[in-house]
């Protein structure tokens, strides 16, 4: 007869069983044989014995002593045992290590032991378990008297009474830890060790020292209960054995330090009864400060324990409390200073107590200490609150809980006067949402106490922007009795124009320091701090820097100092110039114009900005010279503010329908037939109309309109481009061909922003004309955000160009540009300030020709590719119209407007939130998308998505079979983060420690996985995003990775693929250039240079071995190359595609039902959550 020898139960999640008493384990899994070991456990007399949580656990009733004995005399558990192996069972370990001798000596069974002694001899007692404690071992910590004694009586020559785990630890210390005295007697009495230490230099009375305030989460557990020292055990070992009290482990603890610190009241008075103990006392006063100990620290004081003493880490015991933020504790120790009369220790002890609650930024603490300390003018406690304000400080848990983490204080001053204070600092640690409300209290109590606020101080808090409440800031100020100048550039650096207010108000010099403060604020472009600190000069005339600059921070004008000049000075104008701020050179050109040689200024202006690479200020003030008019009349910048309100177009006008086919495809016919006017050279300046009203802009429409019609023969197509300043249109560039002459016309989008909807519109929304832009996902988003327009019908050269090269790599117009055209274009002006008035001729020039290739481009694309190549483009162009829709984007509204000296920037402001009337109208496109899945889900749950043939109510097929791959090995990859892309693998990893990731990441990864680099299935990609998700939805999932595939309608252009190393400008808007986020989730890149943290395969060697990654050995390289897989996966998409076009579809079925989902029992109108 067979019988499987092995039984498993599953065990409730209660007290549970271990060699560490009730409950430090969990087990699921007991044989038989082990079982049969544990019937005779007895029931304890007391009810915390261990016995009552195995007993529990093992699901057994105790054992009725007169019923448990055979007529052999054996025990039932030995009787169960004979039945067992007569039928083959085996007393092997189970899968924790543990044989049947380890659950008899546990429950107590004596009977047990000497059936297995007799069954299996002495060695089976010489087994240990996983941990490497043996039977011996598993009794004593389990309670067991008379197992323990039977074991030390019968199998001595197999277990020593000082039997240790692979620890160190003996079952005596073990004993002590669990506060079982009447198994320490019968080990003592077996002649157990108690001085025998473990690994960590511990021994029994360590152990049995051991309060109810020492475990690593800050309470002691020991058999799933709490639990304290054990007093009686520390009273057994000191009888005999008093030179254990003197021994410390390996942090420096002896059993007095253990028990003060932990909290062991009851085992510290016995200690400290002792004249060896007391002389331990002072050593463990420091650590039961910091812990807080209130009862064990008067116990130490008591037995005169010296406060005084600073044996650790060169600190007292009231620094060690006032670490810990231990409120108790600093009272005790105060009183018990005060009463022993002032003296110098004290003071000092006094004022290194401050010194620590200032870097601890702990006011509750300070205020305690200040109550009885006189500050001293000397101490500059101000100073060191400010320079630790980035430390990551405050009370730390600490393990063990005798270990003191508190380093030396530095010593003050911490800086070489208030230069020193302006140097970068290290803050790469420093929280951006860092609580500043306990440094500012600190700052108060110390004003309060007399604090003396000297210079660095005050420049440091300001450098960093730490003081942020003006009533403290004006209380720093007035108690600060030294010269304000450095302070003051430190605002001006940190643009606090606050600060700069109240220092200029307490008469801090703007002119001091080679005027460093003037120069910071025209080199940054604060115009009104510039504004401020001009008006505060007694004349115009000292608008002046130095040549030289003597600030220690880096400051990027060495060539200034070389300028041909007979002074040491030279007007802020050309500070301004050299860092591209025209606002401040607007706001500095009048007082340059009033000079006998101002001309000569506004000239080396112009050399400074060409220097440093700002041609756009150059040519700006160049042209003003030349053209002979008034410097600050002339030239101007348009500075603008936005305001939160919502326009009329944003509700008036609905989004235009998509232009049929015929007309896109009888343009594209007829350009090729058409006469262009030569883009091989410059434009001619006379060309272009630069229109600033409504009035001019309406009469370049018209004339537009009638160019076009005039040359419909021709093809009605226009070249569009726009200039920005951040998110604003700063210009719109809309070129054409009129009678083979090119003609250009550029709208003033600042002067006419409020009209440029009603100016554009009929133009843009004309179905009849193709606008051709160059990859304009972010014009079309300007354009509505900005000004309410929609456009339709338009021809995208970047997306021509791709599919012609057959590449999804981006490329610019100046490549597209090059290749087709043969042209070169200059794109120095790409970033150049477009706020400017009047734009040079050169920058007139360059918009124009940016608008004006985009038609040579148009035609040229129509003669190279063939119908139904347009034809891809121009759908791929109505979807992105129409993702452009979908899109929530912020409403942009300008108002023009002057500096005004009010102390606040005009700094660029962009609404994020949309008015309540907004919100339905932005929301429906999502809500449809969900509502569609949904549709989808009830309806064909009974067959997968992939499977679904077409949509019913449209009869649209949205599953194109699409052949992918099998690969187990990508797969993994992929799940795991195991990929070689960086940015890939910390999405992935973020996904599962989180269960979340970005909606922009959720695309990249699953582009990545499908139709961008491994070509697997998007079902596989589902399945993990739905085990790991924590807004895991079914039928969104499905619907989203479908889309996100390629395989269906809704998806984007089958050839747009997100690169896995993005780009800081691409649509993934990843902007990250230090690595941040894949420093957080990869650590094994932690140490990569930011320059190739997104691809770590192309650092040299070396730099992989200093960064201490090498690239497949500490990472794996990338597992395909993406350039050639994309390009691979492109052509498999269009084969599939072609073979899809070619075989009918059929419709999809007209009824279902709603069932529960097979595997995962989500329904499918579960969370609502969207997936992108």
């Amino acid at each position: 007869m067979s019988i499987r020898m092995q039984a498993t139960r599953g065990l409730p999640r209660g007290t549970g069983f271990s060699a560490g008493g009730a409950g430090s384990q969990r087990w699921t899994e007991v044989r038989l044989p082990h079982l049969a070991m544990s019937l005779c456990i007895k029931k304890p007399s007391s009810g915390d014995h261990a016995a009552h949580g195995i007993a529990a656990d093992l699901g057994i009733a105790f054992a009725d002593s007169e019923d448990s004995t055979g007529v052999d005399g054996s025990c039932l558990g030995a009787q169960m045992l004979q039945v067992l192996k007569a039928h083959g069972a085996s007393l092997q370990a189970d899968s924790g290590g543990l044989t049947p001798v380890f659950y008899a000596a546990m429950c107590g069974n004596t009977c047990c032991l000497k059936h297995l002694l007799a069954l299996e001899g002495p060695k089976v007692f010489a087994q240990r378990d996983k941990f490497g404690r043996s039977a011996l071992y598993w009794a004593a910590a389990n309670n067991q008297k008379e197992a323990t004694e039977w074991i030390l009586a019968h199998c001595a020559g197999e277990i020593g009474v000082d039997d240790t785990n692979f620890g160190g630890q003996t079952v005596l210390a073990k004993a002590a830890w669990c506060d079982l005295p009447e198994i320490a007697e019968v080990l003592l009495k077996f002649r157990a060790d108690p001085s025998k230490v473990d690994e960590q230099g511990r021994n029994a009375l360590h152990k049995a020292s051991w309060g109810p305030d020492g475990g690593r989460n800050g309470v002691k557990m020991v058999g799933g209960r709490e639990a304290g020292g054990s007093p009686k055990c520390v009273q057994l070992f000191l009888e005999g054995w008093m030179p254990c009290i003197h021994v410390r482990d390996a942090f420096g603890a002896t059993p007095v330090q253990v028990a003060s610190s932990s909290g062991a009241a009851d085992s510290l008075e016995i200690l400290l009864a002792s004249a060896d103990g007391r002389r331990e006392a002072t050593r463990a006063l420091a650590s039961t400060a910091f812990r807080g100990q209130r009862v064990c620290l008067n116990q130490l004081l008591a037995a005169l324990a010296d406060p005084y003493s600073c044996q650790s880490w060169g600190h007292s015991a009231l620094d060690h409390a006032v670490a810990g933020e231990r409120d108790g504790a600093v009272e005790e120790l105060i009183g018990h200073l005060v009463r022993d009369g002032s003296c110098k220790e004290l003071d000092d002890m006094m004022r290194s107590a401050v010194g620590c609650a200032c870097r601890m930024r702990c006011s509750r603490v300070l205020g305690k200490l200040l109550a009885s300390f006189q500050v001293d003018a000397a101490d500059d406690f101000l100073g060191l609150c400010v320079a630790t304000a980035f430390e990551n400080l405050g009370p730390q848990k600490s393990w063990p809980p005798f270990q003191m983490p508190l380093p030396p204080l530095p010593p003050l001053p911490m800086w070489g006067g208030a230069r020193g204070a302006l140097e970068p600092r290290k803050v790469e640690n420093l929280d951006p949402d860092l609580d500043l409300t306990e440094l500012h209290e600190c700052l108060r109590l110390l004003l309060s106490a007399g604090a003396t606020v000297t210079e660095p101080t005050l420049t440091l808090a300001l450098r960093h922007g730490l003081v942020q409440e003006p009533d403290l800031l004006e209380d720093l100020v007035l108690a600060c009795r030294v010269p304000l100048d450095w302070p003051l550039v430190a605002a001006v650096e940190s643009q606090d124009g606050q600060a700069a207010r109240c220092l200029l108000s307490a008469r801090a010099d703007p002119s001091a320091h080679g005027g460093l403060a003037l120069a910071s604020a025209a080199a940054e472009g604060h115009v009104c701090l510039l504004q401020a600190l001009a008006s505060a000069l007694p004349s115009p005339s000292q608008l002046e820097c130095s040549a030289v600059f003597p600030s220690p921070r880096p400051w990027p004008l060495d060539s200034l100092d070389s300028l041909d000049t007979d002074g040491q000075t030279v007007p802020l104008i050309l500070v301004a110039a050299r860092f591209g701020q025209a606002e401040c050179i607007t706001l500095l050109s009048e007082d340059v114009r009033e000079r006998d040689d101002g001309e000569l200024w506004i000239q080396k202006a112009a050399e400074q900005a060409t220097l440093a690479g700002h041609p756009d200020i150059a040519h700006w003030l160049v042209g003003k010279t030349h053209e002979n008019l008034p410097t600050c009349q002339a030239a101007k910048v348009l500075s603008f503010e936005v305001e939160r309100r919502t326009s009329s177009f944003e509700v008036a006008h609905r989004a235009p329908s998509l232009p049929p086919l015929n007309t896109f495809s009888a343009i594209a016919e007829a350009s090729k037939q058409q006469d262009l006017a030569s883009c091989s050279h410059a434009l001619d300046a006379s060309s272009i109309s630069f229109v600033g009203t409504t009035t001019e802009a309406s009469d370049a429409v018209r004339r537009l309109r009638s160019d076009l019609q005039r040359g419909a023969a021709g093809g009605a197509v226009i070249g569009v481009d726009l200039e920005c300043y951040h998110e604003v249109v700063c210009t719109v560039q809309v070129s054409w061909q009129s009678c083979g002459v090119a003609r250009h016309c550029i709208f003033d989008a600042l002067l006419l922003h409020d009209d440029m909807n009603q100016i554009l519109e009929g133009l843009f929304t004309d179905a009849g004309v193709v606008k051709v832009f160059h990859s304009p996902h972010n014009d079309l988003r300007w354009l509505r955000s900005n000004f309410g327009l929609r456009v339709c019908n338009i021809f995208d050269t970047a997306t021509a160009y791709q599919l012609h090269r057959n590449t999804v790599n981006s490329v610019s117009l100046k490549d597209v540009c090059q290749e087709i055209l043969g042209r070169t274009l200059e794109k120095q002006y790409q970033k150049a300030d477009w706020r400017l008035r009047p734009l040079p001729t050169d920058m007139l020039l360059y918009a124009s020709t940016d608008a004006w290739v985009l038609v040579p481009l148009f035609v040229r694309f129509c003669e190279l590719m063939s119908a139904d190549e347009l034809l891809g483009i121009w759908t791929s162009c109505c979807e992105m119209l129409q993702s452009v829709e979908q899109k929530d984007l912020p409403h942009i509204r300008i108002s023009l407007s002057h500096h005004e000296a009010d102390g606040e920037n005009p700094l660029l402001q962009v609404s994020q939130r949309p008015t309540q009337s907004d919100v339905s109208l932005m929301e429906m496109p999502r809500i449809l998308f969900r509502e569609m899945a949904y549709l989808m889900g009830d309806t064909w749950l009974l067959k997968p998505f992939s499977q679904l043939q077409s949509l019913v109510c449209l009869q649209i097929p949205y599953t194109r079979p699409i052949p992918w791959a099998k690969n187990k090995k990508f797969l993994a990859a992929w799940e795991s983060g195991r990929t070689g892309y960086p940015f890939i693998d910390a999405c992935m990893r973020q996904l599962a420690r989180v269960g979340w990731m970005h909606h922009l990441a959720r695309h990249a990864v699953a582009c990545f996985l499908t139709r961008g680099d491994l070509w697997l299935s998007w079902e596989q990609g589902r399945d993990v995003f739905d085990k790991l998700l924590i807004d895991a939805d079914w039928s969104l999932n499905n619907m989203n990775w479908l889309g996100l595939s390629g395989a269906a309608p809704w998806s984007p252009p089958f050839f747009r693929v997100y690169h896995p190393v993005p780009k800081m400008d691409s649509s993934l808007n990843v902007q990250d250039p230090e690595g941040k986020f894949i420093r957080e989730f990869v650590p094994e890149l932690r140490k990569m240079p930011s320059k190739y943290i997104y691809a770590p395969w192309t650092a040299p060697k070396e730099v992989q071995q200093s960064a201490g990654c090498v690239v497949g050995k500490d990472y794996p390289k990338p597992i395909v190359d993406h350039d050639t897989a994309s390009k691979a996966n492109l052509e498999r998409f269009k084969k599939a595609l072609a073979a899809a076009r070619s075989t009918p579809t059929k419709k999809g079925p007209t009824t279902g039902s709603a069932q529960k989902r097979k595997a995962s029992g989500s329904s499918a109108s579960g969370k609502r959550c969207k997936f992108g």
